[in-house]
């Protein structure tokens, strides 16, 4: 059992505990194959997804990966704006190992990260029929509206920093 604890939301220490070794760090490009093979996984809540769009968050330090045992498991994909905000693109753990903190791992690290990039909040847009919005709601994100989308309603969230 491996636990993850220090990361403060709205003045409150938050713990993870998952089995295995759990590392978070920023991608590399070794990485971007197991991160494609899970967005893929995925792509019913995603859409597709480039390749090269993994390789240049790389290059810009913009692709957290979770690691179980040295193996991806999970991984966050964001941009840090120049307004400071945080924008959350993709989050996304693989089914095998879904439910075991791995996401609220990736969610903590990314405030880690966007905090020391001196980011104010963070924003994300998720379809409305999706479960994540629990997820997100959970993690203390606030609804901030729901807007109309390409080919469904978003919920767009935010989580003040």
């Amino acid at each position: 059992m491996c636990k993850v604890t220090g990361v403060v939301i709205n003045r409150q220490v938050l713990t993870v505990e998952t089995k295995g070794f759990l590392h978070i760090s920023p991608a590399e490009e070794r990485d971007v194959i197991a991160v494609k093979e899970i967005a893929d996984r995925h792509r019913v809540d995603f859409g597709f997804i480039p390749r090269v769009a993994f390789y240049e968050a790389v290059d810009k330090g913009w692709l957290l990966v979770a690691k179980v045992d040295g193996v991806v498991v999970g991984f966050v994909r964001f941009r840090h704006r120049r307004d400071k905000t945080t924008t959350l693109y993709e989050i996304a753990v693989a089914n095998h190992i879904k439910r075991q903190g791995i996401g609220r791992a990736l969610i903590y690290r990314l405030i880690e990260h966007a905090r020391q990039h001196n980011q104010l909040d963070i924003k994300l847009k998720c379809p409305v029929n999706l479960p994540a919005n629990h997820f997100y709601s959970a993690l203390g994100f606030e609804l901030v509206r729901v807007e109309k989308g390409k080919r469904r309603e978003l919920n767009v969230w935010r989580l003040q920093l």
